[in-house]
C-alpha cells in the first residue's frame, strides 16, 4: 500500500475525532449556560426578595427588607438593625399611620443600652387578621439615641392583597 495514503488516512481520522470532540465539548457548555439562565427566570421575585434579606443593611438604623405582602391571617417579620459608634441608651417606638385598619404589631416600644461600635437587631412582628380590607399599611418606626432622634426614620409598609 501507498504510505502517503495511509498518513493522510491517519490525518483525516484525527481531525475528525478533535472535531466531534470540540463539538460535544461546546455542546455541553452551551446547555450548561443556557440551564442556569432557565433556572434564573424560574425564580419569582419573592424568592430573590428573600435571598437579599439576608444581605447586612449599611447605615445607623436599616431594614434589610422594608415591604412585604403579607395574606390575611398570617404572620411578617421584619428585621431591624441599629448601630452606633458612641455608647447611648436607645429608643424604638412603632406606630402604625392612623386611619386605618390597626394591625396586631410586636413590639410597640422597646428600650435598651448600647455599647460603642455595637449594634443590635430587632424582630418586629405584624399579624393581619381575617376581617381586615385590601390595602397598603404603613408604620413609622422612630428610634432615639439619649433622647435624641437617631437618623434616618424609617417605615415598615405591609400589603394586604
Amino acid at each position: 500500500m501507498n504510505r502517503k495514503a495511509i498518513t493522510l488516512s491517519v490525518n483525516f481520522l484525527v481531525i475528525i475525532i478533535l472535531s466531534i470532540v470540540i463539538i460535544s465539548f461546546s455542546v455541553y457548555i452551551l446547555t450548561a449556560v443556557v440551564g442556569k439562565a432557565g433556572e434564573l427566570s424560574k425564580m419569582t421575585q419573592e424568592d430573590l426578595d428573600k435571598r437579599i434579606e439576608t444581605l447586612q443593611c449599611s447605615g445607623q438604623v436599616c431594614f434589610a427588607v422594608n415591604y412585604k405582602v403579607i395574606e390575611r391571617g398570617e404572620f411578617g417579620v421584619f428585621g431591624l438593625k441599629i448601630f452606633t459608634k458612641d455608647p447611648g441608651n436607645f429608643k424604638v417606638n412603632i406606630e402604625q399611620v392612623p386611619g386605618q385598619y390597626e394591625l396586631s404589631y410586636q413590639p410597640k416600644n422597646l428600650t435598651f443600652s448600647l455599647r460603642g461600635n455595637d449594634e443590635k437587631r430587632i424582630g418586629i412582628g405584624i399579624e393581619v387578621p381575617e376581617n381586615v380590607s385590601s390595602g397598603l399599611y404603613i408604620f413609622n418606626v422612630n428610634v432615639e439615641k439619649d433622647n435624641t432622634p437617631y437618623p434616618p426614620p424609617q417605615q415598615i409598609r405591609v400589603e394586604v392583597p
